[in-house]
């Protein structure tokens, strides 16, 4: 199965569900190696070959970049909505920004992340800077199943919010 099948099969409802304005998430769980990145964003380098797609959507990319280029082509016209991303990594005992490279802390009484960066998407190229942020500031080391480990959970955001 290829991306776009991939996407094909599991994110429409999805897709409306968040439309509709409803929270959802997709996560990515397996063991190292198993072609998470890959299934969620793209095989290594290539959002950096890619950083001004227009209009089209390259093949290989995963559900992560086309969903939030495929939700920026559905919602760009909308003269209600504000459309935002946020980039967190969790791992190796920290939790940082990955698009202002800071540490975050948790207010556990308001149940929020402080110091988060969130990103107005007003473009295609908004989002591949924030991919491309992703792709380059996550945490990696090598492991003995993979020498290129991400080692941490990386959280992305996509957000509208209605005016």
């Amino acid at each position: 199965m290829n991306q776009i099948d991939t996407f094909d099969r599991l994110m429409p409802k999805y897709l409306q569900y968040f439309i509709d304005g409803y929270n959802t998430n997709v996560l990515a769980y397996g063991q190292t190696g198993t072609g998470k990145t890959f299934s969620m964003v793209a095989p290594a380098g290539l959002v950096k070959k890619n950083m001004h797609p227009g209009d089209s959507i390259p093949d290989e990319f995963g559900l992560f970049l086309r969903t939030c280029l495929t939700l920026y082509h559905q919602l760009k016209d909308s003269k209600d909505s504000l459309m935002t991303m946020q980039a967190n990594e969790i791992g190796m005992m920290e939790l940082r920004d990955l698009l202002n490279k800071q540490p975050l802390k948790i207010d556990d009484a308001k149940n929020e992340l402080i110091g988060s960066e969130e990103v107005i998407i007003n473009s295609v190229d908004d989002i591949m800077k924030v991919a491309y942020q992703v792709e380059n500031e996550r945490y990696s080391a090598a492991t003995a199943m993979n020498l290129n480990s991400s080692r941490c959970h990386a959280m992305v955001s996509f957000r509208r919010y209605r005016k």
